[in-house]
């Protein structure tokens, strides 16, 4: 009975090192599995951010454009209101 008893423990103690490894082995992959999902989203976050910025500045050019424009038709505006033959 003794040797029954030895032999069971030592069976327990080799099952929950098995245990330990899979367990370790399992949180391994899950572990490496979500630090290549955060760099792909860091990745995503960074093209987003780029579009971004582009639109910001395509943004800003538009408007400078419509801005000018805008000056051009006021300039054009006065050009034609001015009377004939008078100079300023």
């Amino acid at each position: 009975q003794r040797y029954h008893a030895t032999t069971d423990e030592a069976e327990k103690k080799r099952l929950e090192q098995e245990l330990r490894n899979k367990i370790s082995t399992q949180f391994e992959r899950h572990l490496n599995f979500t630090e290549k999902q955060i760099r792909q989203y860091e990745k995503r976050i960074r093209q987003m951010q780029g579009r971004l910025d582009h639109l910001k500045a395509e943004t800003e050019r538009k408007k400078k454009n419509k801005s000018a424009d805008t000056d051009r038709a006021v300039l054009k505006v006065l050009e034609i209101a001015k009377p004939a033959g008078k100079a300023e």
